[in-house]
């Protein structure tokens, strides 16, 4: 577990015992109906809920933003950072376990018990990076400032479709190096994510993960879509929240890098998991071209060999 998860599921597990058990229930009550109704984090309205769900939630899209963001974290040293929708502050908190010289970071949530939250968040942890806590709403921001990283987690699927091209215009002005964006894994969000690349390379964006190339994605044309799997260890705690039996769960997620600079697409995606049989391994792969399925066979010794390690959502 990275170490400012793990000391920020400290801090929300002292938070939620500032309320009784009757009002975490009920939380977590109205966080369960609120995803039944596909409601919007601007439903959760109050401190219960939010406790309710950064305890259900964070570890999961904490675990995906990371590996969104191990994604250019080998020759990516960023110092700013604006986080759009920031929500209880899980991208800033991935991002700082990454880059932990990250000297600003800019978190902007219109929700004013979210932004309550992450700020007592951040102030619990003691981090030398200087925090701005701005409550606005995506939609109508006005920032002159341009940041090295520029991220919409998780944000984008709340919006319709102008607000959506707007916030998307607004985020990516702002960047000077990279604008990554998250969402769920599901096809409909994976839809949306594809307007936003189309927009995005048109206003100059280079895609930079997870597609190989700026062409149309091959996978528009047919039934599939392009999303990833990562799977999470689940604490005690984090067990009893969501009543689950197994030590782990796998979170889906679609998501988009995009540079403001032009860099090398050199390289296939693993675009499902690896299928291993007796002698030979089975990658499918996104490539400039479109897709294809390579067959990776033991003779092959060395390929086989990093085939046999390969992942899900690994380039290749």
């Amino acid at each position: 577990m990275q170490p400012n998860l793990e000391r920020a599921l400290h801090y929300i597990n002292s938070h939620e015992k500032t309320f009784s058990s009757k009002e975490i229930q009920k939380a977590h009550e109205d966080l369960s109906a609120c995803y039944r109704s596909k409601g919007k984090t601007q439903d959760i309205h109050n401190e219960a809920m939010v406790a309710a769900y950064v305890s259900a939630r964070m570890p999961a899209t904490h675990a995906v933003i990371n590996t969104c963001l191990q994604k250019i974290a080998t020759n990516f040293a960023p110092t700013s950072l604006l986080d759009l929708g920031a929500g209880p502050g899980t991208v800033t908190l991935a991002a700082l376990d990454l880059w932990p010289e990250l000297k600003t970071a800019t978190l902007v949530e219109h929700q004013p018990s979210m932004g309550r939250f992450s700020k007592g968040l951040f102030d619990s942890l003691n981090l030398k990076t200087t925090f701005e806590h701005l409550q606005k709403d995506v939609t109508n921001f006005s920032l002159s400032t341009k940041y090295d990283l520029v991220t919409l987690g998780y944000v984008l699927g709340e919006l319709n479709q102008d607000q959506q091209f707007n916030v998307l215009k607004k985020a990516f002005d702002a960047t000077k190096e990279f604008l990554v964006i998250t969402m769920p894994g599901t096809p409909h969000d994976y839809k949306t994510l594809m307007l936003a690349r189309d927009f995005l390379i048109r206003k100059g964006g280079h895609i930079i993960a997870p597609c190989p190339h700026n062409n149309k994605c091959p996978l528009e044309i047919t039934e599939d879509w392009c999303h990833f799997s990562v799977r999470l260890h689940r604490t005690k705690s984090h067990k009893h929240i969501k009543q689950g039996v197994l030590s782990y769960e796998d979170e889906k997620f679609s998501y988009l890098i995009i540079s403001k600079k032009e860099a090398c697409q050199d390289f296939a995606r693993i675009l499902r998991k690896p299928i291993k049989r007796p002698g030979h391994i089975l990658l499918d792969l996104c490539i400039a071209q479109g897709t294809k399925r390579e067959i990776i066979t033991k003779s092959q010794k060395d390929i086989y060999k990093n085939a046999s390690k390969i992942m899900w959502g690994d380039a290749w």
